[in-house]
């Protein structure tokens, strides 16, 4: 049991204890209360910090923005200076460029220009010297028309006098004609009078057959007659001359004659080129693209140079140079030797020639065919007995070939003809590989009744083949001539 002193200094301790915790507590509030309002002041503080802090970045972030806008916009300013300057360089370019070429240009036209005051000059000579003649001329012509004016009083309104000569002539040649008819006519009445007397004294069929060969005779020159006849009124009903005409095919009166002609060759055979060129490589007058023009007239004056007339066996008045689908061809005008020709297709437009041969030089004298005195060559018995059973089945006239070894042939003559050209059908063949059309290349010559002669170089490019034909001969035809010479070597022979 506890006393009550104790009790109650227990109780003052309690109460002074309480007291003690009580302020404890009391100071813990206020220091928490204090505390707490300095971290609110201190928030505050921060937050007012942040709000500056994030005002200043804002602020910093739009002033960035600006810039880079600023920077933007001037950019796009530089990209469109930067390409107006290179389209003004561009332009500065082409602009030099043109001006070079405006140079040039002027430089060739200070060159033209000094070639035409050259030439100018030269023209003012010749129009004073044209003049001069040109005032011979209208005197000769006025004394040309007075006696062509006293000529028709003479022959009271007849024609001119060149029509009259022309029909002269024509009547003459018709009155000799008619002569020699008769001479064979009479000829012919006196042998059959002589033949009735001997037939019948004897039957003698020697005679016979003389009496057959002169009526056999008489009938051709009689088919020969009418066939001129019939041949000079074709020619008179379409306008063509019937006699030949002069070699003056560009003279002034006849100049547009010959172009019209050419021309329509040209537009009839639907050709590349057209040309009228001599044996020395000059044109005359010309239609088409010019370099096809350039290798027309090489090979018209190659033609002119060396030509087959001997081989063929008679005068040559077609030559065509064949290479693929295409082909060149010419037709001589003997009277002012001439070559006309066209590039075309293969298919040689001979009657658009020699229509045009007609117009521009009429009808020519009769050519004697040239003298069979052609040497003859030693020849490979074996290839030639091949090639004469090709010219059997393909029915020509005659055929050789020549490459290595001893040449083969249907006919030493014709060989010995043939052998000239062989150099020449080569140079054209290059000449033609070397343009790019040597595929099929083939030349042939033709004469006014359409006897051909063919030549064909071989696959090695040294081989050449000839064969004259009574027509032209089919592409079909030559290449089985190829294909049988092809394997007619000299080695391949002597084996066989």
């Amino acid at each position: 049991m506890i006393a009550p002193a104790v009790f109650a200094a227990l109780a003052v301790a309690a109460v002074a204890v309480a007291g003690w915790c009580w302020s404890r507590a009391s100071r813990a509030e206020a220091q928490q209360g204090a505390l707490a309002a300095q971290l609110n002041a201190q928030a505050e503080a921060h937050a007012q910090a942040q709000s500056k802090a994030e005002a200043t970045r804002r602020q910093e972030s739009e002033a960035l923005l600006l810039e880079l806008q600023r920077a933007r916009d001037n950019l796009s300013a530089l990209n469109l200076r930067h390409q107006d300057a290179e389209a003004r360089l561009l332009t500065l370019n082409n602009q030099a460029q043109r001006v070079g070429a405006i140079t040039v240009a002027l430089a060739r036209a200070e060159a033209e220009l000094t070639t035409l005051t050259t030439r100018a000059q030269d023209a003012e000579a010749t129009v004073i010297e044209q003049a001069q003649a040109l005032q011979t001329t209208q005197g000769r012509l006025d004394h040309a028309e007075r006696e062509l004016s006293r000529l028709r009083l003479d022959r009271e309104g007849g024609a001119s006098r060149a029509i009259f000569v022309r029909m002269q002539e024509l009547d003459q040649r018709a009155e000799e004609l008619q002569r020699r008819l008769d001479v064979w006519a009479r000829r012919a009445q006196d042998a059959e009078a002589e033949l009735a007397r001997r037939e019948s004294e004897t039957h003698d069929a020697s005679v016979l057959a003389e009496r057959d060969e002169l009526r056999a005779r008489v009938g051709a020159l009689e088919d020969s007659q009418r066939r001129v006849t019939t041949t000079r009124a074709a020619l008179r009903a379409v306008g063509l001359p019937l006699t030949p005409r002069d070699d003056q095919l560009f003279s002034a009166e006849r100049r547009e004659g010959t172009e019209s002609a050419l021309r329509e060759v040209y537009t009839n055979a639907q050709a590349a080129a057209a040309v009228i060129c001599d044996r020395r490589g000059v044109s005359w007058a010309r239609f088409g693209n010019a370099l096809i023009v350039e290798r027309l007239v090489a090979t018209a004056a190659q033609a002119a140079r060396h030509p087959a007339t001997e081989a063929l066996g008679r005068p040559v008045q077609l030559v065509s140079e064949l290479f693929g689908v295409y082909g060149r061809h010419l037709i001589h005008l003997p009277g002012p030797e001439l070559w006309l020709g066209v590039t075309s297709s293969r298919e040689c437009p001979a009657l658009g020639l020699r229509l045009a041969r007609l117009q521009l030089i009429g009808v020519p004298t009769l050519t004697t065919p040239p003298p069979d005195d052609t040497p003859e060559l030693a020849l490979d018995p074996d290839r030639s007995d091949r090639l004469g059973a090709w010219a059997a089945r393909r029915g020509a006239l005659a055929a050789a070939i020549f490459g290595e070894g001893d040449p083969a042939s249907t006919d030493s003559p014709f060989a010995g003809a043939c052998a000239p050209l062989v150099p020449e059908v080569l140079t054209a063949f290059r000449r033609v590989q070397r343009d790019g059309f040597a595929a099929g290349f083939t030349l042939l010559w033709r004469g006014e009744d359409d006897l051909c002669l063919a030549a064909r170089v071989m696959e090695d490019g040294q081989t050449v083949t000839f064969a004259r034909f009574s027509a032209p001969p089919s592409p079909r035809a030559l290449d089985d001539l190829s294909a049988t010479v092809r394997w007619l070597t000299p080695p391949m022979a002597a084996a066989s």
